[in-house]
């Protein structure tokens, strides 16, 4: 991928990297049980038939032997790699056939004294089976883990050894296409990223464009650690960044850096979330933000609107790349003097024709006093 592509951003212990071209376009191994470069094409969410603007991005892998193609939604702020499965006690809609494990001559269920059922922290139901409950903030998943073959674009076979079997499964969303989620979070279990040698990098291009060619997660050995670092800590499965501060411009806004620390219990602290489209600040960052763009879009003279789902939400009438695409580039800054600057096609997007938001929204009670750094904000950014 060109420099001025991504800009390169390296987070110690995993990475943000700037990828060359000639890494970004190779064509992943054959089939392997340790591949030393998987390259997981995205799909853009919008490209999918769907009435909802969600802006996420899908992989295609098959399940099974004879493989079974299903669509994931690639998530590294969710641990488990899990999809639903028959028998469906619940299960929503999903754009391709429900998968059967009976139908697999690879699959097995783990048993319940195994190292990996342990790991994962499973729990012996009453089938005597390794079983699990997994929830989001949209949803969970309920039932058992097993293990299988997972093919990647049709070419590369890993044997995966804890996969999510979904029986009991609830999502709020109205419309969701795929039938789980690629979680790439970091667990001393073999989670896929551990599995695959707990290194793993992202390039995060235009986001709005569905024909993007080069969003794709590239994980084991063929992830390149370059660039600017920053600590990059793990905690429940999740990669937090000590952020410091916000600029607007020249700027620096008036936050007190330990609003954004991580407590003892888990409680606070900013995760690196690809699953979500959002920038999410708590409130002690996000009002001073919020004040501050206001004010200069206020003097340009402006007019709010409110979004319907969420009138907190800092929206306008107009297009987002006519009215504010001169607007001063907003930088959050990480440990250690890295910048992960936001220019405008970044920090605002079109909600809807005739007005654009904001794309940092106040955290939610859900979240506990958590932020997060969304797919938005990483634009041109290469991120591992």
């Amino acid at each position: 991928m060109a420099i001025s592509c991504c800009l390169g951003l390296f987070l110690l212990l995993c990475a943000v990297e700037i990828v060359p071209p000639s890494s970004a376009n190779a064509a992943p191994d054959t089939a392997s049980k340790n591949p030393s470069r998987l390259a997981i094409r995205l799909i853009h969410h919008d490209s999918v038939p769907s009435p909802n603007w969600k802006v996420g991005f899908l992989a295609k892998v098959s399940f099974g032997k004879p493989p079974v193609p299903q669509l994931v939604h690639v998530d590294t702020g969710s641990l488990l790699f899990w999809i639903q499965y028959i028998p469906c006690t619940q299960c929503f809609n999903q754009s391709s056939p429900v998968f059967g494990p009976t139908r697999s001559s690879t699959y097995y269920n783990l048993p319940c004294d195994s190292l990996d059922c342990e790991h994962s922290l499973g729990k012996c139901n009453r089938y005597k089976e390794c079983s699990y409950n997994y929830s989001y903030a949209r949803g969970s998943t309920i039932r058992n883990l097993a293990s299988d073959v997972v093919s990647f674009d049709g070419r590369l076979v890993v044997p995966v050894r804890v996969l999510g079997c979904g029986h009991i499964n609830v999502n709020s969303t109205r419309d969701w296409q795929e039938s789980g989620v690629l979680g790439l979070g970091f667990a001393l279990y073999p989670s896929l990223v551990v599995q695959l040698g707990s290194k793993f990098s992202y390039c995060i291009g235009n986001i709005t464009d569905p024909k993007y060619p080069q969003n794709q997660p590239i994980l084991s050995k063929g992830s390149a650690m370059e660039g600017d670092s920053t600590v990059l800590e793990t905690f429940q499965g999740h990669y937090y960044v000590n952020l410091q501060g916000i600029s607007v411009g020249e700027k620096m806004l008036d936050i007190d850096p330990q609003a954004f620390k991580r407590s003892p219990s888990g409680e606070g602290g900013v995760l690196v979330d690809m699953g979500s489209v959002l920038t999410w600040l708590k409130t002690d960052g996000y009002v001073p933000l919020q004040n501050e763009v206001q004010s200069l879009l206020d003097k340009q003279g402006l007019r709010r609107v409110k979004y319907g789902h969420d009138p907190a939400m800092l929206c306008y009438v107009g297009t987002a790349e006519r009215e504010v695409s001169d607007f001063p580039v907003v930088a959050l800054h990480f440990d250690g003097g890295v910048k992960l600057n936001m220019t405008a096609k970044s920090f605002f997007f079109q909600r809807r024709p005739g007005f654009f938001c904001m794309a940092v929204a106040e955290s939610q009670l859900s979240l506990k006093g958590m932020s997060l750094s969304g797919t938005l904000s990483q634009q041109h950014h290469n991120l591992g």
